[in-house]
């Protein structure tokens, strides 16, 4: 994400601003609807997400 200059904010396929952060913190594992939706942002395999 920082990479990319991203914030929270700018991924709401993922969720809401709260669980992205709670995911990027560690707070949270990524839910299996969520996988397909950051592959194909990132556009990376799903497996780099599990």
């Amino acid at each position: 994400m920082e990479q990319n200059a991203l914030t929270p904010s700018d991924l709401p396929e993922i969720g809401s601003i709260d669980e992205v952060s709670k995911i990027i913190k560690g707070q949270q594992a990524l839910k299996s609807v969520q996988i397909p939706a950051l592959s194909e942002r990132f556009h990376l395999s799903p497996n780099v997400f599990l």
